[in-house]
């Protein structure tokens, strides 16, 4: 029954998807998401761009956090 229950939990688990948010001006009202250039997961982004986004919990007192899986920047 428990092995039963661990590959239920884990199909589950595997069929979850965030969303994915792409740099650009704008609002974005997520819990979660994959953060992203403007290029997109595979794309470069393009020449001469500057976004500022700003990144606050809902809540007073709650807090924000980001998990980097990747990080480059350009000279």
């Amino acid at each position: 029954m428990r092995k039963i229950l661990l590959l239920i939990t884990l199909l589950f688990a595997g069929s979850i998807h965030s969303q994915d948010l792409l740099m650009q001006n704008g609002t974005f009202n997520q819990c979660s998401g994959v953060f992203y250039d403007s290029g997109g997961a595979s794309g470069n982004y393009g020449d001469n761009e500057n976004y500022v986004i700003t990144i606050c919990p809902d809540n007073p007192g709650d807090y924000v956090q980001l998990d980097f899986t990747q990080f480059s920047i350009q000279f």
